[in-house]
């Protein structure tokens, strides 16, 4: 595990340096059309209506090519389930058999339910292995289902809806698939940085503790986004 963890830091420093280059490189390319700096940052970030090589080669473009590259076959794919979209939006017992399907396929009984469990199931497999294309570290985790928290509904009772919801957790989580070699405290943290992290939506750093080894609690429990196993 130490292996491939440095493994990995090394290779996301390398990204990183890559990007970082190829960013400089756009900007001094501006920079030498005659405009400035920060016209380049904001080519690089937004887009710009300026008149210059790359002005709208942005990371918003990108984000939004590829979301319509996603998007468009996906919902393709959707619409030639019978009924399914519609049984999507109105139905919430179909709703829940999906994910059923996705965690257990074959196990409602519903054949449109199944199908479209497969389709997102599939999909989801493409965009992890695309994002470890790009520098991430996704395990490939069988039965994984995505998971929401209502950011007002956590707001609400103080400490003890905080609790509650800690503890509402807490009795679903896998905790060997989750966070292997945890403690109790350790997850009583863990939980409640994760609540702060649904409310603020602010980068997740997560305590280490002597019951974890560092190497496991820097690689394991931060820096990446934190995936339930119910």
């Amino acid at each position: 595990a130490m292996k491939h963890n440095a493994k990995m830091r090394a290779r996301r420093h390398a990204i990183s340096v890559m990007r970082f280059n190829e960013a400089t490189a756009f900007i001094d390319s501006v920079k030498a059309q005659g405009f400035s700096g920060m016209d380049g940052i904001q080519a690089l970030m937004v887009g710009s209506s300026k008149r210059f090589d790359g002005a709208r080669r942005s990371v918003s473009a990108l984000r939004e090519g590829i979301y319509k590259i996603w998007m468009s076959p996906l919902l393709t794919e959707l619409e030639a389930v019978d009924n399914g979209l519609h049984l999507m939006r109105e139905d919430k017992a179909f709703h829940d058999d999906i994910f059923r399907e996705m965690r257990e396929p074959g196990s409602t009984g519903n054949a449109q339910a199944q199908q479209i469990g497969e389709i997102f199931s599939r999909y989801t497999e493409q965009a992890r292995q695309q994002l470890n294309a790009a520098g991430a570290d996704i395990g490939k985790l069988d039965g994984w289902t995505p998971q929401t928290h209502d950011q007002y509904k956590l707001l609400q009772g103080g400490e003890r809806g905080r609790q509650e919801w800690i503890d509402f957790v807490f009795d679903r989580l896998d905790v060997d698939r989750s966070f292997p070699g945890a403690t109790p405290q350790d997850l009583d943290a863990i939980l409640d940085h994760v609540r702060q992290d649904i409310l603020t939506g602010k980068p997740l750093f997560l305590p280490q503790s002597d019951s974890m080894p560092h190497a496991r609690a820097s690689s394991k429990f931060e820096h990446h986004p934190l995936i339930f196993m119910l």
